[in-house]
């Protein structure tokens, strides 16, 4: 790769090497967010980016349950 590079009215990355020109395009950045925050044991803020979606409530609570079974409280 020789650069990326930003288009400032687009928003959209290129990148390029001697041969090829590619085009990002960056959509829905936060999708994954409730993960780092779940990974980081703040449970609060992982419920709040997941959208309420069910999966990912269960997957929270089971951590938050664990986390709170391992310090015995």
């Amino acid at each position: 790769m020789l650069n990326i590079v930003q288009d400032p009215v687009e928003g959209l990355l290129w990148s390029f090497t001697e041969d090829f020109v590619f085009k990002y395009v960056i959509r829905d950045e936060s999708r994954n967010i409730w993960k780092i925050y779940l990974e980081k044991q703040e449970f609060s803020k992982a419920e709040e980016y997941s959208n309420r979606d069910p999966e990912k409530m269960q997957e929270i609570a089971m951590k938050q349950g664990d986390y709170f079974f391992a310090k015995k409280e």
